[in-house]
């Protein structure tokens, strides 16, 4: 049996977080530990995790260095062979833990395990989504081509992952300090090494938030990202054991046009052209890139 431990970054959820704990605390398959990162929280946050009682639940505290920073400290601290992240808005329906980790146990050579996740936007309305890729086998498999599963609605984010501790020792940690797409660098990284397999239950529950998300986009500077290197770096090795090139370039293209978004958002217009041009020789971007290059001309 595998021991899991959660991580969870805390900043500034004091009317979340006690969803969240709830949810990993009445878990069917029980974590050996429950680690809340708090982020330098200015709100009250962080005494409603001191007073929970439940002693698998430790607290702690840094300076406020962003959500990867967070994780990363998670990760340093964990005492489980698989570590589970859960952001502190989101929850998990009780066989979450369960399910992912009897996947990981049927796929040994999986370094990343996901379940499906409802994406729900305000109180209650689920996000429509379409995937591309996954297994179809209703108990779940291995993903025969990650990047080519993340081309539409990504299968994989921040709250409906389980990891293999010692993958960090191989690939590294979440990058610091990134504007876009950080977790998404850590995915990448695994799949780029390492199989990744899949379970269709819906266990996860992604809340989104529009709050501070207009302010971001005002002081977006579109610099190179984590994950834009990452995948420039792959693409020069050529070595793609399990994806193929094309599948990386079209997921590169979904990031520069996803840049360009932002970076359009942020006034700079030049600068959104110049990530257009670097998507269109892309595998598949051209159709996508003239529709951001009118937008961009507007």
């Amino acid at each position: 049996m595998h021991k899991i431990s959660v991580v969870i970054p805390l900043y500034n959820k004091v009317n979340e977080i006690e969803r969240c704990l709830r949810s990993v605390i009445d878990q069917s398959l029980s974590p050996i530990e429950i680690l809340v990162v708090d982020d330098g929280c200015t709100d009250a946050s962080a005494e409603k995790v001191a007073a929970c009682a439940d002693e698998r639940v430790r607290l702690i505290q840094q300076t406020n260095q962003g959500a990867s920073a967070a994780r990363n400290r998670g990760i340093t601290e964990a005492g489980g062979d698989m570590v589970a992240f859960l952001d502190a808005d989101d929850e998990w329906k009780p066989g979450f833990l369960a399910t992912a980790s009897g996947l990981a146990r049927r796929f040994p050579g999986a370094a990343l395990v996901a379940t499906g996740c409802d994406i729900v936007e305000g109180e209650d309305r689920i996000v429509p989504q379409r995937h591309e890729g996954l297994p179809e086998d209703p108990a779940g498999g291995l993903i025969n081509d990650f990047f080519l599963s993340m081309a539409r609605y990504p299968p994989v984010n921040s709250s409906n992952t389980l990891c293999r501790r010692a993958v960090f020792d191989e690939v590294g940690l979440f990058p610091v300090g990134e504007e876009l797409a950080e977790d998404w660098d850590m995915w990448a990284r695994i799949a780029l090494r390492h199989p990744v397999a899949y379970h269709p239950w819906v266990a996860a529950i992604y809340h989104t938030g529009a709050e501070n998300r207009a302010a971001r986009d005002l002081s977006f500077t579109g610099r190179d990202t984590a994950l834009l290197t990452t995948l420039r770096t792959a693409l020069e090795k050529n070595d793609f054991p399990y994806t193929h090139r094309e599948s990386v370039e079209c997921f590169m293209a979904k990031h520069l046009l996803e840049i360009a978004k932002h970076t359009l958002a942020a006034g700079n217009r030049a600068a959104a052209s110049a990530r257009i041009r670097q998507a269109w020789p892309l595998h598949g971007a051209k159709g996508k890139c003239v529709r951001w290059w009118m937008k961009s001309l507007r």
